[in-house]
This record gives C-alpha cells, structure tokens and sequence, in this order.
C-alpha cells in the first residue's frame, strides 16, 4: 500500500465488485425466457411481477452473467418482500457469485439490516468470505453499520478476522472514521494490536484517514489503558 494513500480507499476498491448491486432492465421485447423476466422484475422492484415469473417457471436462483442471482440483487437493494418471496420459493441464500459474494454480504455491505436479519434468522452462516477474503462483518463495518455489526457479531461473527492482506473490520472502521462500530468491536474483542501485512494497525488506518482523535484513542488502547479509561477521555498511568 503506498504510504501516501488512505487504507479505506483501497477496501473501498475492494468492495465495489461484491457491496453493490444493479441490474438493469432489458426492453420487453428482448425479454423471452421466465428466468430473464425474473432479474428485470427484480431490478424495478416489481414484486407482482416476480410473482409471475415464478409461476411462470422461473429458476428462483436465477443469474446474471457474472453470477449474481435474482436474491443478491434483491437484498442488495433492500426489498425485503422480493427477497422473502424468493427464499420462500427455494432460492438459495449460501448462494455466491463469480466473486464469491453472497447475498448476505451484498445486505450487509448496503446496510439493509432487515433483509440481514432475515437472512440469519433462515441459517445463514455470519463467517460467509468473498474470493478476496472479504466477510459480512467487514462489508459492515466499512460501511458504519453498527446495527448490522451487532447481528452478525451475535450470530457468530469473528471480530478479529483477517482478509489476505492482514486487514480486520476494526482496520476499516477506523479508516473510515466510524467510532461507534470501533468501539463496538473493541467491545466484542477485536484485536487493537493486530497489524496488517504492512505493519499498519487500527490507529494507523484511522490516522491516514484524518480521523486524529480516533487514532489516539486506539493508541491508548493498544498501550494498556482500559476502555473505559480511553472513552473517559483519560490516560494511562
């Protein structure tokens, strides 16, 4: 990673492919297969109009060229009665896409905590990683979703883990300035010591990002003082 860059915009990279989500609708006319009808419903939202398809025999794991399904797209864009329809008419929530995404992360990554809560509520496994070692929980944190960070932390999420390149969902919190999400995983024992493959840390990745106060408060933290110390606004002794 160039000194000179911000560790949040390089995860920001990393994330474009597999926290966001768009399909385009083809005119009608090019429309000749269920399953074709079944992703441009779910583009527009149509939930009547996914309805039919279904019963019109289309596959409810339906795909886009890159492997994205009908549900990916659907919880990505938060509508949770198409992403309800489908998981009711068998469609796969474990299901990935080329990039290993899943429509968990894609939920996560976007901040739809009903439609996350909805998939862990049907079994979905919090610890779901990407081809390039991205899980639900860093989508989240990036992203400042304290709410989502608390669901899949409960549901089994691992605080401390790493993608190849070292980087921890308490890295990008702080790289991206979200201090509720920082203190939450600290919370839930997120390793403040850790260091990515650069030897950055926590506070590095907040302090590359102007996030100052952030990072002296994750300073504080890996040099002993205790949370409430640090959140108190004193220092070690």
């Amino acid at each position: 990673m160039p000194a000179s860059a911000a560790p949040s915009v390089f995860f920001a990279l990393a994330l474009v492919s597999c926290g966001s989500a768009s399909l385009a609708p083809r005119p009608h006319s090019a429309v000749h297969e269920p399953s074709e009808a079944l992703l441009d419903a779910v583009g527009i939202g149509d939930d009547h109009g996914v309805g039919i398809s279904l019963e019109r025999g289309a596959a409810p794991d339906s795909r886009a060229t890159d492997g994205t399904t009908a549900l990916m797209f659907a919880a990505a864009d938060g509508r949770i009665e198409i992403v309800t329809r489908l998981l009711d008419h068998g469609a796969d929530p474990t299901a990935q896409n080329d990039s290993g995404t899943t429509p968990l992360l894609f939920a996560a990554a976007q901040g739809r905590t009903e439609i996350v809560k909805l998939l862990l509520e049907r079994g979905v496994t919090a610890r779901s990683v990407t081809s390039a070692g991205v899980d639900p929980l860093m989508a989240a944190a990036t992203g400042g979703h304290l709410e989502i960070v608390h669901l899949l932390l409960a549901a089994g999420g691992d605080p401390s883990a790493a993608d190849p390149a070292g980087r921890t969902a308490l890295m990008f919190a702080a790289g991206n300035g979200h201090d509720d999400v920082v203190d939450g995983l600290v919370d839930a024992g997120a390793h403040v010591l850790a260091k990515d493959r650069d030897g950055l840390g926590p506070a590095d990745y907040a302090r590359r990002a102007a996030h100052e106060e952030l990072a002296s408060r994750l300073d504080l933290l890996a040099a002993g003082a205790s949370k409430s110390a640090v959140r108190g606004g004193e220092r070690p002794k």
